[in-house]
């Protein structure tokens, strides 16, 4: 891979500039911090930084044509300024509410618009815009308004339910569905809000988002990643219930508590495998062909110039 080299002279506007990102982002993440704590929705949040600063970081190698920076850097520069000043007293309104989700979307956008106008001036539009798939991860990591949290969630229950109760009677366990439970053979198995796979469904777009980023896919690869993890993701959180509906219909409620723990981690590592093996399988015919084209050019004779 080759390196994006800085010349001697930019060097000292260029870094100055990356450090006040930083900043700006290290801020960001102190707001997000609280939603990623306490076995929450979120805690998935705390791997998203560090895989969008390993992300950004190949993305600033690559070679980039012609810089094409902004004709008039005054206008944006204003604009950086203001987006900056915004934040203060968004800051002053996420205090007062900390439940209030919006301002968090606010700062999130004003982020992410001040991060790309201050890329454009040090590097040029072209890398601004190269580094957008990496710096976009953070909304993964920013909680969901409640509304649209709730809706998931419900959706997510009803669907892992109805695909639990239909596999369920085949093996020999009628089930039947009432709100957010189960009856099987007269005993009442509740799926609470933490057993809809909201965590997992949203920890598997991130993957399936970064793993797109990270094999340079083109947006049918990118969609069909996505799509294939969340499928997986529903698959897997109803065969855990089905799992635990068995292990309490067969040994009992203690033996369920005592495997639940365990059967999620496991699920959750099979989950991120599978998603990892499916992006493999779609890198493949484009990983071959590029070494044919290497190889190609390696095995074509090398002619001097003439002096």
């Amino acid at each position: 891979m080759r390196t994006s080299s800085i010349p001697t002279q930019e060097k000292s506007r260029v870094i100055p500039g990356l450090l006040f990102l930083a900043l700006l982002w290290l801020q960001f993440c102190f707001v997000l911090a609280p939603s990623w704590e306490g076995g929450t929705y979120y805690d998935y949040g705390w791997l998203v930084p560090p895989v969008i600063v390993f992300l950004s970081y190949l993305r600033w190698q690559d070679p980039v044509a012609q810089p094409s920076k902004p004709r008039d850097r005054n206008w944006v520069r204003l604009l950086i300024v203001l987006g900056v000043l915004s934040i203060l007293p968004i800051r002053v309104i996420q205090h007062v509410d900390i439940y209030w989700r919006l301002p968090l979307w606010i700062h999130a956008g004003i982020l992410l618009g001040v991060t790309h106008l201050t890329l454009a001036i040090l590097r040029g539009w072209r890398r601004s815009l190269l580094l957008m798939p990496a710096t976009f991860l953070i909304l993964i990591a920013v909680p969901l308004p409640s509304a649209i949290e709730g809706t998931l969630v419900q959706r997510l229950t009803q669907t892992v339910l109805e695909l639990a109760a239909n596999i369920l009677p085949v093996m020999g366990y009628p089930a039947l569905i009432t709100g957010s439970a189960f009856i099987v053979d007269g005993q009442l198995l509740d799926v609470a809000e933490g057993c809809s796979g909201i965590r997992s469904f949203q920890g598997c777009i991130m993957a399936a988002l970064a793993l797109g980023e990270l094999r340079r896919f083109g947006l049918f690869k990118r969609l069909s990643l996505l799509v294939l993890a969340l499928v997986t993701a529903v698959i897997a959180n109803a065969t855990r219930i089905i799992i635990l509906t068995r292990l309490t219909y067969t040994e009992g409620h203690a033996a369920m508590d005592k495997a639940h723990d365990p059967i999620g981690i496991w699920t959750a590592v099979l989950t991120y495998s599978l998603i990892g093996v499916f992006a493999w399988l779609l890198g493949f015919p484009g990983r071959q062909k590029g070494r044919t084209v290497r190889r190609k050019l390696v095995n074509q004779p090398h002619h001097r110039p003439l002096s």
